[in-house]
């Protein structure tokens, strides 16, 4: 493991947007024994790409920019909410980063979350109401 791997984030969030897509892989990524899923993460001078990727049977591309909305799922028979990729995608924005979805070399999902490395792109703080 890279411990060198930096960016600017709230940590909480960032743990969030990862476990919400580590559970995902688990639980529709990796229907049977012997499935993977991979974590990593590289870094550009300007960028950290954390990225999860399972071996399951992927998401249609025509799907791939839509499992973003809230309350969307592609599987109404394993349950689920319809969130948590919401958030995830809603966490990387606040993040001035942002959430991608292609498919994974074997054919599963792949997720990149791309997050700047730079101070000046932190979080955004809403506007308090005054």
């Amino acid at each position: 493991i890279n411990r060198d791997i930096r960016f600017v984030g709230n940590n909480p969030s960032v743990t969030r947007m990862l476990t919400n897509l580590v559970t995902n892989a688990l639980k529709y990524g990796c229907p049977e024994p012997g499935m993977h899923v991979r974590i990593g993460a590289k870094q550009t001078r300007r960028y950290t790409t954390l990225s999860v990727e399972d071996d399951g049977p992927g998401i249609n591309a025509e799907y791939h920019e839509r499992v973003f909305r809230l309350f969307e799922r592609m599987d109404s028979q394993t349950g689920g909410s319809g969130i948590g990729l919401a958030i995830v995608q809603k966490i990387a924005n606040a993040h001035r980063g942002s959430v991608t979805l292609t498919n994974s070399e074997s054919g599963g999902a792949r997720f990149e979350i791309r997050l700047p490395r730079d101070i000046d792109a932190s979080p955004q703080t809403p506007a308090r109401k005054q």
